[in-house]
């Protein structure tokens, strides 16, 4: 008697699903805590300029006194969760500040800022300084002077 010796390889076969997720956070939260304030002035005859650095030091040149009251820089709160390098870039030209009750405008410019060295912990204050130009009272008569501008922050 002979018998048949026969080998089969059986093969099974299962599938499994895998499971793949990611979750979108914000890179940081920032927030203006300070507006920038040049504060209360009477321009004189040639108008001049202010000055406030990053620091909330305040300065003036040329036709200009400085009133008693309230200054201070701007300043923009950051939360920053993933602890990323964070670098600004300020305006390059003059930004314009429109009075209340009339045509006249000042213009803001040289934008400096302050930024922490180590500005990879969690929260932090980046200050910004800046100049304000006035003209004689005729072109820049007493009011309120208000406007916009824009500051891009960069995340490394």
């Amino acid at each position: 008697m002979l018998m048949l010796l026969t080998s089969t390889a059986l093969f099974s076969q299962t599938n499994v699903n895998g499971t793949a997720f990611a979750e979108i956070v914000p890179l940081a939260t920032i927030s203006e805590s300070n507006q920038l304030n040049f504060g209360r002035f009477s321009p004189l005859t040639g108008g001049g300029q202010i000055t406030i650095s990053p620091q909330g030091y305040r300065q003036a040149n040329g036709s200009v006194i400085l009133a008693q009251g309230p200054y201070w820089q701007a300043k923009f709160g950051v939360t920053n969760s993933q602890n990323w390098k964070v670098s600004v870039v300020l305006p390059s030209g003059p930004q314009l500040l429109y009075s209340n009750n009339s045509s006249n405008t000042m213009f803001v410019n040289g934008f400096i800022a302050l930024i922490p060295e180590t500005n990879e912990s969690t929260d932090y204050n980046i200050s910004i300084g800046a100049t304000l130009n006035f003209g004689s009272p005729e072109a820049t008569p007493p009011g309120l002077y208000s406007g916009t501008y824009q500051v891009i922050f960069l995340f490394d």
